[in-house]
């Protein structure tokens, strides 16, 4: 059963996304905590790839695959999500900062890494969570997320890194 059909219908705007920042911030943080309690480290190659797009702190980071997308509990954020094309029942892969999940069904477990390992490096550069998912969100609505500066970078740049790999 597609867990979207029975999602509220709410017209999102810029100013309804800001008031729900706090909790997509508070969501963010716990799958981030989740994973960083039971993902695996980065392997070596991994950590030289990490240093090749430029993370400090690759150290911090964990990697978990699952057929499981982590999904909003609140069904007012997991609309968000699907509106703005974050969450879906075949996302690939999602970057909560130092926590990184990856859907084991993925057919190029590497390029999701890269990928998501650029939105790492795009969190270090905004300084915090909600910094970045603030810019994030607001790219994704106003221009959609294939469109969106940030999703962009993460494309080009992980695939510039995969073709020199």
């Amino acid at each position: 059963m597609n867990i979207f059909l029975k999602l509220p219908m709410i017209k999102y705007d810029l100013n309804t996304i800001s008031k729900l920042i706090p909790a997509v911030c508070d969501w963010l943080e716990a799958e981030e905590n989740n994973i960083l309690t039971c993902g695996r480290d980065l392997t070596l190659e991994e950590i030289k790839i990490a240093k090749i797009i430029g993370i400090k702190n690759y150290d911090l980071i964990r990697v978990y695959e699952s057929a499981s997308v982590p999904m909003p509990t609140n069904n007012v954020l997991l609309a968000l999500g699907k509106q703005v094309g974050l969450v879906s029942d075949t996302t690939y892969g999602i970057c909560f900062r130092y926590g990184i999940f990856i859907n084991q069904n993925a057919s190029d477990k590497k390029a999701v890494l890269v990928h998501e390992l650029i939105h790492t490096l795009q969190y270090e550069r905004f300084g915090s969570i909600e910094s970045f998912i603030t810019q994030y969100l607001k790219e994704c609505f106003e221009a959609g997320y294939h469109n969106s500066d940030l999703e962009k970078e993460a494309c080009e740049s992980s695939l510039r890194i995969i073709t020199t790999l």
